[in-house]
């Protein structure tokens, strides 16, 4: 009796230590990738420091970044590698999480996470690049030209990595709106006709959301507010062009 108990203890236990096995072999896979990219991203640190300043220097060319500590520079140029790897690495992260968690979906939760998952990845992108491209250079102008002539702008190497890093990926984030806005709709836990009954609050969502992730100063709150505006509009058009073209998938 002991041993059958035993033998079907065993059999409860396996699903369980197979999922661990596989997480550990994910994970171990993730690390180096990650570490490789790592070392790879710190060797050429000063290149990704240049492009990163270049929108700071759009907007006043002899400025120079200061080393406020003997070790300021090296820890930051860490820092900045760490985030390149991380950026570079987060498609492999998510194909591995995908990879673990699609044989646990039903088929609809699959074809919704299959339609959404590289759109969300380029919308993460396209956000970066243009707040990179727009939305960092015009903020930095406008900071920069509070400062009236009594004062001499000089920035620490850290503090624009930082402030510079947190803008770009909020900006990534906040361009995920329409998809999540598609993915409430099509499972249903937030339909789009809520959505639009509630648009009022929708905005002033926008502008709260916008005061919490941006940079704190008013300027950044209103260019992180109008895009996400903007994108949640473009959600409800997007979600209308699903319902109307890919039924199946809606209901």
């Amino acid at each position: 009796m002991t041993s059958d108990n035993t033998k079907i203890t065993e059999n409860k236990e396996a699903p369980i230590t197979e999922h661990l096995e596989e997480i550990r072999y994910r994970v171990i896979l993730c690390f180096i990738v990650f570490t490789a990219f790592f070392f790879i991203s710190w060797n050429y640190s000063d290149f990704f420091a240049s492009q990163l300043i270049k929108p700071l220097k759009s907007c006043k060319p002899d400025v120079k970044l200061a080393a406020l500590s003997v070790t300021e520079t090296f820890f930051t140029s860490m820092k900045l590698a760490f985030y390149c790897s991380l950026a570079f690495s987060t498609p492999f992260f998510l194909w591995h999480s995908w990879k673990f968690v699609e044989p646990g979906l039903k088929p609809r939760e699959k074809n919704i996470a299959n339609i959404l998952i590289i759109p969300s990845m380029l919308c993460f992108i396209f956000g970066s690049a243009f707040c990179y491209l727009f939305l960092l250079p015009v903020s930095i102008k406008f900071l920069l030209t509070g400062m009236g002539d009594n004062f001499i702008a000089v920035f620490s190497y850290s503090s624009y990595v930082d402030f510079s890093i947190l803008f770009l990926t909020l900006i990534g984030i906040v361009f995920q709106a329409p998809l999540l806005m598609i993915f409430l709709d099509l499972l249903g836990l937030f339909p789009v006709e809520r959505m639009k009954k509630n648009r009022k609050i929708t905005v002033l969502g926008a502008f709260i959301i916008g005061a919490i992730l941006s940079p704190p100063d008013v300027f950044s709150q209103i260019l992180v507010s109008l895009p996400l505006i903007i994108l949640i509009e473009i959600g409800f058009i997007l979600i209308n062009i699903i319902r109307k073209y890919i039924p199946n998938l809606a209901e």
